[in-house]
């Protein structure tokens, strides 16, 4: 035990190595930046200095954080150390609803689309509880007309409405509370981001291509009387407590478009991958540690709570992200202002929830604010958990700049926070290897 201890804080603590240092010193400079403001970042003791980084150890992934028996094998780790993982990153996020009581899907809308390349399906998802309440949301689907079997998918939300993603006037405008207020204003926003879902290139590629707007599921706001209305309200307090958290609610909602995708014979429901970005990255990420029918996982520039490292202190801390977004989290986040290293896991211990299934982080160059060493030293953590499971060609921390396709994968963009059709080329990469298509 003392020897499993003593190696995996050695290659935990990336701070004390002179290599790794100097490999990202080439990456990551160590300027003052303009975001967040110098008051928010004293105030939240926000640090972008790689050399300020305090040394810290990683909770090891093979061992069960509430009773310290530690695995062996890939069955070993299934049994006893992966529930109980589950049930700690549960306790941060909050538990997710159960099933519904009830579930529909209603066909609202189909035609031809991207000049006849395309399928184009709007569905309505209706779903009741254990209450008199029904509600809905609406998924937005593309499949490739040229398929004669059932085709992979991208399943990915989206940030401003499902009319935003492409400018095609026969997507319905989104009927729920949006940043985005008047309808005028809403159809100006049509096909406004498009180039973070491109969904042609996507489709030219084989896959078909389902969103919907996630605050059409939990309104993404701190306003408790606005998000108060999340879908989980067609259940009883007695049935489901939890109510508040966004990104458990978000991630039961993706769980449902694969319940839709196994009704769908034009869509390979074994060939699933869920991505997400930004916030959507932490909720892709908890949705394949919970929904093993997701086979393939994709974070891009998830950060704080995401793909990032927690006790690794650059960028969005805890104290930061609870300060915004509280609503996203359980209470017990709380716990952990100014505590990170107190935290019974670690964000690599999310990754390795979804082994042995592929995970896919991207990190973007000048994205300080996520992290993209802490990022890739997550994913590298994470490969004890993917080895015990026999894989073989997974990443590490020599070479941050160079796109990885194994296992696992990686790549840095270079830019700022965003999803851009380069790393969609990546994933689609990465999602035709682990699919075995040519």
């Amino acid at each position: 035990m003392i020897n499993v201890i003593l190696k995996y804080i050695a290659v935990s603590i990336f701070t004390l190595s002179l290599g790794t240092q100097i490999s990202f010193a080439a990456q990551f400079d160590s300027q003052k930046y303009s975001f967040p403001s110098e008051a928010w970042r004293k105030r939240h003791k926000i640090n972008y200095e790689e050399e300020m980084v305090k040394p810290y150890i990683l909770p090891d992934p093979l061992t069960n954080p509430i009773t310290g028996y530690t695995a062996t094998n890939a069955f070993d780790w299934l049994e006893n150390v992966r529930p109980a993982l589950v049930k700690s990153f549960e306790d941060l996020y909050s538990p997710r609803p159960p099933r519904p009581f009830a579930m529909r899907f209603e066909i609202l809308e189909k035609g031809e689309a991207l000049n006849g390349k395309a399928e184009r399906r709007q569905v309505r998802v209706f779903l009741r509880g254990d209450t008199d309440i029904e509600t809905h949301f609406d998924i937005l689907l593309y499949i490739p007309k040229s398929a004669t079997k059932p085709v992979p998918s991208f399943v990915n939300m989206n940030f401003y409405g499902n009319h935003s993603v492409l400018d095609d006037p026969e997507i319905i405008l989104s009927d729920c509370w949006s940043k985005i207020k008047s309808e005028e204003a809403k159809e100006a926003m049509r096909g406004k981001k498009a180039d973070s879902n491109p969904i042609e290139h996507i489709v030219d590629n084989g896959f078909a291509y389902l969103t919907f707007y996630h605050s059409q599921v939990f309104p993404d706001t701190a306003d408790k009387t606005i998000n108060s209305q999340n879908v989980s309200r067609i259940f009883s307090d007695g049935v489901f407590p939890h109510k508040r958290a966004a990104i458990s609610i978000w991630s039961w909602a993706l769980s449902r478009v694969m319940d839709y995708i196994e009704t769908n014979p034009q869509l390979d429901n074994g060939k699933v991958a869920v991505l997400g970005h930004s916030r959507q990255g932490k909720t892709a990420l908890l949705t394949g540690a919970l929904d093993t029918r997701f086979a393939l996982v994709i974070s891009n520039a998830s950060g704080c709570m995401g793909a990032k490292i927690s006790r690794r202190n650059y960028g969005e801390n805890i104290s930061s992200i609870m300060a915004n977004f509280a609503y996203w989290f359980s209470d017990e986040m709380k716990n952990y202002i100014f505590a990170e290293d107190k935290m019974p896991v670690d964000q690599h211990q999310l990754l390795s929830l979804i082994a042995p299934r592929p995970v896919y982080v991207e990190t973007c160059q000048e994205d300080y604010w996520s992290d993209p060493k802490g990022q890739l030293e997550a994913l590298v953590a994470a490969n004890r958990v993917y080895e015990l499971f026999g894989a073989k060609d997974l990443p590490a921390m020599s070479n941050p700049k160079a796109p990885f396709c194994g296992a696992t994968g990686y790549h840095m963009r270079a830019g700022k926070h965003k999803l851009a059709l380069e790393d969609w080329k990546y994933f689609i990469n990465f999602a035709k290897k682990h699919f075995c298509i040519e």
